[in-house]
């Protein structure tokens, strides 16, 4: 499988002394804000992690706290990013690692639906906006003890990357790939990407 995985350049530049790399949790952006720990985006990360022990054939390695991320799909085709989009657009010179990963390395999810376990809301698959309000102000009005599992169970819709859902222009179109090891002999290709303030 072919991916694209957007790494500042001094991972890079550790992965080619050290062969392998895991993620280092301690820097991953989305942990932090303000200063302060965010715990809503722990637990969508935490979830991604239970997905991928749960769904690929690949045992979570022991060092292997959190998944590396790349995409698969890049606006809707699995090739090479366009460095002219935003999704390209970096504060801090990158690297864009392209890799060949084994499938069963990876697990695959739409990075549009996922932004609803990163926001801890659940993911309605209804595009009729009264219907769509009255369902999340019904998950809202759930009791505390079922409403955390209740919005989860909705996060599987992410998993489903076959575009059939009909839901939205970008369904689809935006698919991320995570697994567990950034590894030296996976590049294929390197591009460097200059930051962008």
């Amino acid at each position: 499988m072919r991916v694209w995985s957007f790494q500042p350049v001094e991972i890079y530049e550790q992965l080619k002394s050290q062969k392998i790399l895991y993620v280092d949790k301690d820097k991953i952006e989305m942990f932090h804000f303000d200063g302060k720990e965010d715990l809503v985006s722990k637990r969508a990360y935490d979830y991604m992690v239970e997905k991928m022990v749960e769904k690929i054939n690949y045992p979570k390695p022991e060092q292997a706290k959190y998944p590396w991320w790349a995409w698969y799909k890049f606006d809707g085709k699995n090739k090479k990013p366009d460095m002219r989009k935003k999704e390209c657009h970096y504060s801090e010179d990158m690297v864009c690692l392209e890799l060949e990963l084994p499938d069963n390395q990876v697990l695959l999810s739409d990075e549009e639906l996922w932004h609803c376990p990163l926001n801890n809301a659940p993911i309605i698959l209804d595009e009729d906006d009264e219907i769509w309000n009255w369902m999340y102000d019904w998950y809202q009005s759930l009791d505390v003890t079922i409403k955390q599992s209740k919005i989860e169970k909705t996060w599987e819709h992410c998993f489903d990357v076959s575009s059939h859902l009909g839901l939205g222009a970008y369904l689809g179109q935006w698919i991320q790939a995570t697994f567990w090891e950034l590894r030296l002999e996976d590049i294929k290709d390197v591009r460097y990407v200059k930051s962008r303030s």
